[in-house]
């Protein structure tokens, strides 16, 4: 935490600096060649300590993304010593992770995390994308349990913008097995809550008095075991509410050698939480 706190006040002050600089420049030009000299030699060194705080920020980001299997992995080992984990305290229990509660628990579990898509969506390599679209509608009138799938050329946008002209905003999720075979027809169902927007100012909304609440069935035909096979899917608010989704402690699945579905654990990332505001 200290280092990015670091890291982050190096890319202010530098970029503070640089403008700073620049204005100076502009409006109040020094008036002698030592003083222009100088003041183009801070100005250069003010972009090179910008330029090197924000690669270093870069870096320590795609680290961490490529040690995140190893942590769930690790996460997953842990909850299986001795000692029982008691549920932590979170300010909003309904996003907030939940350790396991049993003292031996099984393999049977899957991990679910969700990052948000900064700009513009883009359609997958594989070419599809798997889309949960929420609707304020109710589910006596629409149950469906499926992912909406847009095919395309990868790296096209299949998000579009809203009405000022944003990429709206999508979430990419990411659910992993680690039960050791394939799991099949596996459902997940999310609490989705929608919010009436109420007007702050001319570029301001907040959210107010719930409108709609309901459950939301996702279907999944088969997720196969590890980080390298986990089911990937989007979420994106197509209406003009306030949204917001927490994923389910449980999902049902069928698992090689048993009739009858099972019920299996599924854990969330650490204080996940999916909140969404309305494109129109």
């Amino acid at each position: 935490m200290g280092l990015s706190l670091v890291i982050a006040a190096g890319i202010v002050i530098s970029g503070f600096v640089a403008t700073w600089l620049g204005v100076e420049l502009t409006f109040c030009p020094p008036q002698t060649p030592e003083a222009r000299k100088r003041v183009r030699i801070t100005l250069a060194l003010s972009f090179v300590a910008l330029l090197g705080f924000t690669l270093w920020a870069t870096m320590r980001g795609e680290r961490a993304m490529a040690d995140l299997p190893k942590q769930i992995v690790d996460y997953l080992k842990g909850t299986t010593q001795g000692s029982t984990q008691r549920p932590t305290k979170h300010p909003d229990e309904a996003h907030a992770a939940k350790p396991i509660e049993t003292a031996n628990p099984k393999p049977e579990q899957l991990f679910v995390d969700c990052y948000s898509i900064q700009g513009h969506a883009a359609v997958p390599p594989e070419g599809v994308a798997r889309i949960l679209d929420l609707q304020e509608i109710p589910e006596s009138v629409m149950k469906a349990d499926f992912l909406e799938e847009t095919t395309g050329k990868p790296g096209v946008d299949f998000a579009g913008k809203d009405i000022n002209n944003f990429p709206i905003q999508v979430a990419q999720c990411h659910i992993t097995s680690y039960v050791a075979d394939p799991i099949f027809n596996i459902t997940a169902t999310p609490r989705v809550i929608f919010q009436e927007a109420v007007q702050k100012s001319a570029n301001a909304s907040e959210s107010g008095k719930v409108t709609l609440t309901r459950d939301w069935p996702i279907k999944i035909p088969k997720i196969d075991s590890g980080p390298d096979h986990a089911f990937v899917f989007y979420v994106m608010n197509g209406s003009n509410r306030f949204v917001s989704l927490s994923f389910p402690d449980k999902v049902m699945a069928n698992m090689p050698g048993k009739e009858k579905q099972q019920s299996l654990r599924l854990i969330k990332g650490q204080g996940l939480a999916l909140t969404f505001s309305p494109i129109k």
